[in-house]
């Protein structure tokens, strides 16, 4: 749309001030030459115009004008995302462009499309705060709950080893005792598992019931040496 109207801009400012390029180039309407050339035009033949056929803006050369709008045609004819500074710049230069040219109607034209361009700028911009305000307070939760996780698992962790610590404990207060024990048998004449083992040969296995006559052989002595007067 901004680029028809500054098209239909610059074709009325040749008309005016250019008529006979127009008509050398066989151009009887705004569709028959494209921004890009009119540019190029205008530039060629701005030594050939009057005083008073342009206004100058102030910083800004009249080549500057020109070929700044060049972004606007390639925007919209190969589609290209803009952000919105550029969308922003881009509707700012073709204003700038209908100023020097003098064409007050096409001037209101473009600045009516800014101030609706401004307004869905304004509004875009207001929910992108408003996402990113609610992304920032969710973020900040997830960090809130991240941390309770850690101090959970650090809990499970601290627990499972000391309760494994105290497993250990448990086990080997228990081996030492059944240590003691066979110590004490031993002591009172009941072979230790490893001397039976070896009385029977090395590659003998130890049975169970060769322990158990063992004990009972050590009990039955002890009981015929008690009743002995």
């Amino acid at each position: 749309m901004v680029q028809d109207i500054l098209e239909e801009c610059c074709f009325n400012f040749g008309c005016l001030w250019l008529p006979e390029v127009l008509k050398a180039r066989s151009c009887e309407c705004v569709e028959s030459i494209e921004l890009t050339r009119w540019t190029r035009i205008l530039f060629r033949h701005y030594k050939d115009l009057p005083p008073l056929a342009t206004t100058e803006i102030p910083g800004v050369t009249f080549r500057e004008v020109l070929f700044r709008t060049h972004q606007i045609r390639h925007t919209a004819v190969h589609r290209r995302l803009a952000s919105v500074s550029e969308i922003e710049k881009m509707i700012e230069n073709a204003v700038s462009l209908t100023i020097v040219l003098k064409d007050a109607l096409q001037t209101r034209k473009i600045e009516t499309i800014q101030r609706e361009v401004e307004v869905k700028i304004e509004e875009l911009r207001r929910v992108q705060n408003e996402l990113e305000v609610r992304m920032s307070a969710e973020l900040a939760m997830i960090a809130q709950r991240r941390k309770l996780l850690d101090e959970f698992e650090k809990k499970a962790i601290d627990l499972t080893l000391s309760e494994g610590n105290q497993n250990r404990l448990r086990v080997g207060s228990g081996l030492d005792g059944f240590l003691i024990k066979g110590q004490k048998c031993t002591e009172s004449g009941v072979q230790h598992p490893e001397k039976m083992r070896h009385a029977k040969g090395d590659d003998a296995p130890l049975k169970l019931e060769d322990l158990e006559g063992t004990i009972s052989s050590t009990a039955g002595r002890t009981t015929t040496e008690q009743d002995t007067p």
